[in-house]
């Protein structure tokens, strides 16, 4: 028996001493790397004590992650943390910079394309965290791709209103509307070979589609169709279609995720007066065998509305607040939603759009938003960030040029926790990425 657990079990305490009845009292020093000890003392010099086992200590700039020591990022870097088993910043020692895979960096704004008008661009990422992205241009879906050193760009079909997701094997799944018949639409595949699938057809307009991928990969999409809130799957063989919530004129502004089950999640809105254009925020999930839904919060919004879940499978949300002023953000706590304030209105400054939400591996929430000033006399937009830190929001304008507006922005944080925007800078014509 170890000399940690014979301690233990005979009941010896007090001073190192050999006592009569063999009991070699167990002081801190004494474990042996690998060998058994107590969680905060019981290891000799250079090692700890971590899950009741002596290893070493790490050694200056890594952290225990999941049991190994990690090197973590140095660059402007204040304090590090593990999410998984990396050690990613956590805080920066400059307020204006953002998280990053070297530490913290400042914003850096690339263009992704110029010249086209671009109607909801959508992003998500792939597995090593390179950012891929569909939008609509003269009524043609456009997929693009980053493969490290350019952009490429493949079109897709016919349509607009586009959301995609990226599987494990790194394959665009994209949803959209048909430019002509209105028809809910999916296509996945390859640049120059897109297998492309009708998956609605039946009824009104369809609205606001918005996909997601499950650990078969396959497809999911939420959307708006004859007034309510559908939601189709792919089995493996066939589309499956369903509603639901049929409660109101619902369905708009969808946003969808998969828990680790594959059971949906989605945010959309009850549109309670057309005349005035007043919304309400519900949440819809499928149990496994029906669906749930409710409101959340009594706020009347500004229509958009952007879901996540973290890695236990809780629903994050984020909408602007239309008689508040402010950009809100509701997280599900113990089946209580819980709303806080992320920005709200200065001086000159006249509303929130385009507010999008994603979550990273630790479970922090990153948003991005537009907000729009009023300077020298005309309304601009101007492209917002904001993080959760220590239960302050961190709030940063990355895009201000007064003479310009950023709209339509999307948010993804890759496995460093480093956050990506995607957005239309509207008067340039310029889709952009900011990271």
């Amino acid at each position: 028996m170890s000399r940690v657990f014979a301690w233990l079990a005979m009941g010896c305490l007090g001073a190192p001493v050999v006592l009569a009845g063999g009991c070699d009292v167990f002081l801190p020093g004494q474990g042996g790397l690998g060998e058994p000890c107590l969680d905060g003392f019981g290891c000799e010099f250079g090692l700890e004590c971590i899950s009741g086992t002596c290893v070493s200590v790490c050694s200056e700039g890594h952290l225990r992650c999941e049991g190994e020591c990690v090197a973590c990022p140095k660059e402007n870097v204040l304090e590090n943390t593990c999410a998984g088993d990396r050690c990613v910043a956590s805080l920066c020692t400059v307020a204006e910079y953002h998280l990053c895979s070297d530490g913290c960096c400042p914003w850096v704004i690339d263009e992704v394309q110029c010249g086209e008008s671009y109607q909801w661009p959508a992003m998500a990422l792939g597995g090593e965290g390179q950012p891929h992205v569909c939008f609509g241009n003269s009524g043609t879906i456009t997929y693009g791709r980053w493969t490290g050193s350019a952009w490429e760009f493949d079109p897709v079909d016919s349509g607009y209103d586009c959301s995609i997701a990226i599987d494990g094997s790194d394959e665009p799944h994209i949803s959209y509307r048909d430019t002509s018949s209105l028809e809910l639409k999916y296509a996945t595949g390859t640049p120059g070979v897109w297998d492309v699938l009708v998956v609605d057809s039946d009824g009104d307009v369809v609205k606001h589609p918005s996909v997601a991928v499950d650990g078969n990969n396959h497809p999911h999409i939420a959307y708006r169709g004859n007034g309510a809130l559908k939601y189709a799957r792919w089995t493996g063989n066939r589309w499956e279609v369903g509603t639901a919530d049929s409660d109101g004129n619902v369905g708009e502004y969808t946003s969808l995720a998969l828990d680790a089950a594959g059971h949906a999640h989605i945010s959309y809105i009850l549109n309670i007066n057309p005349t005035l254009n007043q919304y309400r925020l519900k949440y819809a999930r499928w149990t496994g065998s029906t669906w749930e839904s409710e409101t959340v919060g009594n706020d009347l919004i500004g229509g958009q509305t952007s879901l996540a879940l973290d890695s236990e499978g809780i629903p994050h949300i984020v909408f602007d607040d239309e008689v508040d002023e402010e950009i809100r953000y509701a997280r599900l706590v113990d089946d209580e939603w819980e709303l806080q304030q992320v920005d709200s209105l200065g001086a000159n400054e006249r509303g929130f759009a385009f507010a999008s939400l994603a979550v990273d591996r630790r479970g922090v929430p990153h948003v991005s938003y537009s907000k729009q000033i009023y300077s020298d006399s005309t309304n601009v937009y101007h492209l917002m960030y904001a993080r959760l830190a220590n239960d302050h929001w961190e709030v940063q304008t990355i895009d201000d040029r007064t003479e310009h507006s950023a709209q339509a922005s999307q948010i993804a944080v890759d496995p460093d926790g480093a956050p990506l925007i995607l957005y239309e800078m509207l008067d340039e014509g310029c889709l952009k990425l900011a990271r």
